[in-house]
């Protein structure tokens, strides 16, 4: 499609990893836009988050596998097994234990049971082809996206977009999401053409209406609903 639309983060995080929930509504919109931007901003904090999340999964798989301690898994008790599994280094596992685990089983085409050994080795095989799959596919966005950066720092609008506030809602825009926002903003002055902003940032959007009366930003959109736009 001809519209002219910015991915936060979140979506370039989504595509990059096929664990990640998002995975499959960032695939559908890359595939749908045809001029889509990103920003130095949104490229810096997405290298960084995933090689955090690629981390965390690396060390969550290692620790199912050291937690296999019978001949025989059962489905059920795998599920199970994986859900107990909360924290990470003393931190707490930032992503749905209980739906990875799914994920797992399914991927590897057992019914009822499956025997530890061939589970452990599937494991580490998904750890490789995770680190494998994120480099392709980032490296596929990098081919795709058009990079924006912006040289002007906006210091009035970006103190605007922090102090932005809504009754009832106890949040506020955080950095680096403010910054994501003024690069958008000044991609939309830039080419001076209307601009679609799509993330999966909730909090965030909570705020899109009084955003798009302060900015150049034409529109913002949930990730999912970003996929009906016509």
């Amino acid at each position: 499609m001809s519209q002219n639309v910015f991915f936060d983060t979140n979506i370039i995080i989504g595509y990059s990893l096929k664990l990640d929930p998002w995975h499959y509504f960032s695939k559908r919109l890359l595939n749908k836009f045809n001029n889509i931007y990103w920003s130095k901003t949104v490229e810096e904090e997405a290298k960084y988050k995933i090689n955090n999340l690629l981390e965390h999964y690396e060390r969550f798989f290692i620790d199912i596998v050291n937690n296999l301690n019978q001949e025989i898994i059962y489905k059920n008790e795998f599920l199970a097994l994986v859900k107990e599994i909360k924290y990470i280094a003393n931190k707490k596992v930032p992503f749905n234990q209980l739906k990875l685990a799914e994920i797992l089983w399914e991927d590897g085409g057992w019914y009822e049971y499956v025997s530890s050994n061939i589970l452990s080795s599937f494991i580490y095989d998904k750890i490789e082809e995770l680190y494998s799959d994120v480099a392709k596919s980032f490296n596929k966005i990098q081919f795709l996206l058009k990079l924006h950066i912006r040289y002007k720092q906006y210091l009035i609008l970006l103190d605007n977009l922090k102090n932005l506030s809504i009754s009832g809602i106890n949040h506020s825009i955080h950095s680096p999401d403010d910054y994501i926002l003024l690069d958008a903003h000044d991609l939309a002055l830039k080419i001076n053409e209307d601009i679609i902003f799509i993330s999966s940032d909730i909090k965030l959007l909570d705020f899109k209406e009084k955003i798009v009366e302060i900015t150049k930003i034409t529109s913002m959109y949930f990730i999912e609903d970003a996929f009906y736009i016509k």
